[in-house]
């Protein structure tokens, strides 16, 4: 959160249009609570922000990815769909932490992509981001 915010505030991704950002080891249930708060914050601190040119929202809609791992178990699973729906399947990336033993199986995250994500957003979401944002041809 504090990387993220440090970035968006200093105006990065503006000084930096082409550059991506991707965010490791955290999740995405923080991510729409720091895209909305960002938004109201720079907008009331405007002079703060002197070079932000849009909303912090659309820098990290267009230049930041967010790893799934580890993926949030809510008890009720809609939640985590609802979150990766705010967050924008084109913005996330499968990380599974293996070797370690508490890492993500593919299947954990994917359970929740097979409710609302169509097969091709899934597979993008499983390997197709992240082979677009290093530049691999797989």
């Amino acid at each position: 959160m504090l990387t993220l915010t440090s970035l968006i505030v200093n105006g990065t991704p503006e000084k930096f249009p082409g550059l991506n950002f991707i965010m490791l080891e955290a999740g995405l249930g923080w991510v729409p609570y720091m895209m909305y708060r960002l938004n109201k914050e720079c907008s009331i601190r405007r002079a703060e922000v002197p070079l932000l040119e849009k909303s912090p929202e659309e820098y990290i809609r267009d230049q930041f990815s967010f790893a799934t791992q580890p993926i949030g178990e809510p008890n009720n699973q809609v939640h985590m769909e609802q979150i990766i729906d705010m967050v924008g399947p084109e913005s996330l990336l499968f990380a599974s932490d293996y070797p370690h033993w508490d890492f993500d199986h593919p299947d954990a995250l994917d359970k929740h992509l097979q409710s609302n994500v169509p097969k091709e957003g899934r597979k993008k979401v499983l390997s197709g981001n992240a082979a677009e944002l290093f530049d691999l041809d797989i």
